[in-house]
């Protein structure tokens, strides 16, 4: 099983890729609802890698 590293601010893509795929207006939608703790930048959503893993019981490998 092949390990990747994470960073630790996860676009909404990666962080779709993260929970196997979900559609990333549902990701998007989380995000302004707060249903996932992120961050606006511009236009674009970073979500944090470690309170997503904890939010959904995820072990997930993230970058120093």
């Amino acid at each position: 099983m092949e390990h990747k590293t994470y960073p630790q601010l996860l676009t909404v893509a990666q962080a779709a890729h993260v929970l196997n795929g979900a559609p990333y207006s549902t990701i998007t939608e989380a995000c302004r609802t707060g249903r996932i703790f992120a961050v606006k930048i511009g236009k674009q959503w970073r979500i944090n890698t470690r309170r997503l893993a904890k939010q959904y019981g995820l072990t997930l490998e993230i970058e120093e």
